[in-house]
């Protein structure tokens, strides 16, 4: 073999294991979606899990076919590529094709967490066509195609421009704007809240299945950040995986010490969520920080996930069941701000055109914080209103979420027509089936215990519809009897009515003269059953 065929043979052999590179780490962002299913199904109630777990399914098929469809060819700017079908789809292009629909798929699947057990199906469905094949690819070709926000460096000075190694703002920004502004239309789960505004815990089902998600997220979270290289042989990425593992370790960590300082006992919750809050905040600036800067960054996300969770629920009254807004949003703005200030100066030569490597605030160079600022102000000024926008349109033509008997029985079934948990029915001659209500995880002393009322002596279709008539938020203020029992509310199977804390004899009161003053010639009298 000659000189030139040897070097022209290594070089197709550099582009083919950088191909299957790409490839591979896109497989691994895939599994990531087993666990945003794990974390999220183990965080919602057992009546919702099916319809939890087909999210998580429904939303990577509905966006796969959105990005191809014109997403990808948006992102990049090349008409081309719709529907893959152009002359410059080359391998090369396909496998950057599978990359980067993984990295939008993360961001689609966050809203799904955060309007867990309320949100209908369709609507659901639609949603994902529309961050696949518009939201996400706008704001994407601003960071990763050359678009304004990468050539601030060029054309104001600032920096290399608003920079994002593998999708702090990108993918997550954009996923926890998009959770945020849904979850604030589409309003809190019954029973979240109690009249004086103090919030009630809504327990997860399954601790294991959450944390065992945690932990799949963290093993493919390997692939999302070293497969932004898409180099096998670029040294950077030993660099990106040990910063994402101690960001990560770091995160977990404080979280841990801070909720143990603060109430006695580790959160095995807040645990998860920051491990999740380190990997995310890394996730821009892997590449440009060294590894005590990531451990520094990883520890204040690990702390700023509490705090924003907590202002979430508490200031602003928006239920997020597994706290997405402030795992991806939050921790994906301070993880641009963090590589503002701590990229140190040591790789990035000639990053969106402009020479000499990323530094940051404490590096010398103001205008990269800067530039990182406008970025993060227009991930927000572009995800939030368009968002609000198709949701409203969504919600007015399609609806938005379930009816309230729907929501107190369980969206599993109306929605999807199958349970997520089945125990054979000893007692039913027809061996059917029925759910299984498993014991709550914890049980705050101050609710009290738990018991159940049963309503006799009226149709239970009547019933029904009085009790969704009064959960309607409308003008018409809630009476006194409804306003006394639905703070303490969980579930409603058929004339049964369970309560966790209240005082049974005044629920059971309350349900009595509630249903009297709605079917006046039924004979109706209720009954207090203990759990």
């Amino acid at each position: 073999m000659t000189d030139g065929g040897l070097k022209r043979w290594k070089t197709l052999r550099r582009g083919a294991v950088d191909l299957q590179w790409t490839l591979l780490a896109g497989f691994l962002v895939f599994f990531m979606q087993v666990g945003f299913a794990m974390l999220e199904t183990g965080m919602v109630r057992a009546k919702n899990v099916t319809h939890t777990m087909a999210m998580n399914v429904v939303v990577f098929c509905a966006g796969a076919l959105g990005f191809w469809l014109c997403g990808y060819a948006l992102q990049f700017g090349n008409w081309q590529y719709v529907c893959l079908s152009g002359r410059d789809v080359t391998p090369a292009v396909l496998a950057l094709f599978l990359f980067h629909l993984m990295y939008m798929d993360t961001a689609a699947t966050i809203p799904t967490g955060a309007m867990a057990e309320r949100w209908r199906f369709l609507p659901f469905v639609l949603f994902g066509l529309f961050m696949s094949a518009f939201l996400y690819p706008v704001y994407a070709n601003w960071v990763w195609n050359g678009g304004w926000l990468a050539q601030l460096g060029v054309t104001c000075g600032l920096g290399h421009g608003h920079v994002d190694f593998a999708g702090s703002s990108v993918v997550h920004m954009t996923g926890g704007a998009a959770a945020l502004a849904g979850a604030w239309l589409i309003g809190p789960r019954l029973g979240k809240f109690r009249a004086d505004g103090r919030a009630n815990p809504l327990p997860a089902h399954n601790v294991p299945m959450y944390m065992t998600g945690t932990l799949i997220l963290t093993f493919g979270w390997f692939g999302f950040n070293t497969g932004a290289a898409l180099r096998d042989g670029d040294p950077i990425v030993a660099r990106v995986a040990v910063n994402t593992i101690l960001a990560c370790a770091a995160g977990a960590f404080a979280s841990m010490t801070y909720t143990w300082t603060l109430y006695k006992k580790p959160d095995a919750s807040f645990l998860c969520n920051g491990a999740l809050a380190g990997l995310v905040a890394i996730t821009a600036g892997c590449a440009y920080v060294a590894p005590a800067a990531a451990v520094l960054i990883g520890a204040i996300a690990g702390v700023l996930v509490i705090g924003s969770c907590l202002f979430v629920e508490r200031v602003l009254k928006i239920d997020d069941p597994v706290g997405a807004i402030s795992v991806h949003g939050v921790s994906g703005a301070w993880g641009v701000l963090a590589l503002g200030l701590f990229a140190d100066n040591t790789h990035g030569a000639g990053l969106n055109d402009v020479g000499g490597n990323v530094a940051g605030l404490f590096y010398g160079n103001p205008g990269q914080l800067a530039a990182e600022v406008i970025g993060l102000a227009a991930s927000l000024l572009w995800v939030l209103p368009v968002t609000l926008v198709f949701l409203l349109v969504t919600r007015r033509f399609f609806g938005l979420r379930v009816i309230p008997m729907v929501e107190l029985q369980g969206l599993d079934v109306p929605e999807l027509g199958t349970l997520g948990y089945l125990i054979e029915d000893a007692q039913s001659p027809e061996n059917r089936y029925r759910s299984i209500d498993p014991r709550a995880a914890s049980r705050p002393p101050d609710l009290g215990k738990l018991f159940t009322i049963r309503v006799d002596g009226i149709d239970q279709g009547l019933m029904r519809k009085i009790w969704s008539d009064h959960c309607q938020i409308g003008d018409r203020p809630a009476v006194a009897e409804f306003k006394a029992v639905y703070p303490y509310m969980t579930t409603v199977r058929d004339n049964r009515f369970r309560f966790r804390g209240g005082d049974p004899e005044t629920m059971r009161a309350s349900l009595e003269r509630l249903f009297r003053e709605g079917a006046w010639e039924s004979p109706i009298k209720a009954s207090v059953e203990e759990a």
